[in-house]
């Protein structure tokens, strides 16, 4: 599972790859889920001529999504990443808050199925900001200098 979708998982993350914790009265961020949602509808070719439903769940055989369903939430994950992607609202899975609330309180519930992983994550962020490698722009793109 990637650092976005764990951060989906939980309900927070950048911006919601996933904004922070999902607002139990409003609808979840969406960075972080249409991103999910985005990669798991790309899954099997999305053809336009299908129905929302089978898209919906070949959006769900997505290898991307496995570790979620698999997590004791699954149930609760299922539930609300297809009301999401069924969603018709203006503001994309406004109308999904209730289940989006049933996993939040799931994850909260079961924070041991998760912790391990946010750790990870967390240790993971801090190596990378303790490196000391550094990401220069290739020369062609840099300015040249001016000569006095």
């Amino acid at each position: 599972m990637d650092r976005d979708e764990r951060r989906a998982a939980r309900g927070d993350g950048p911006s919601v790859a996933a904004a922070g914790p999902i607002p139990s009265a409003a609808p979840p961020s969406s960075s972080g889920i249409e991103a999910l949602a985005a990669e798991a509808m790309a899954f099997d070719g999305n053809r336009s001529e299908e129905s929302i439903d089978v898209k919906v769940q070949k959006a769900l055989e997505c290898p991307c999504l496995d570790d979620l369903k698999k997590s004791p939430c699954g149930s609760q994950f299922i539930y609300a990443f297809s009301c999401y992607l069924k969603s018709t609202k203006e503001e994309k899975g406004s109308d999904c808050v209730n289940p989006f609330i049933a996993l939040q309180n799931c994850i909260k519930e079961n924070k041991e199925a998760f912790i391990k992983e946010i750790l990870e994550e967390e240790e993971n962020d801090e190596e990378a900001e303790k490196s000391n490698i550094k990401v220069l722009p290739p020369a062609w793109s840099r300015e040249p200098k001016s000569k006095r």
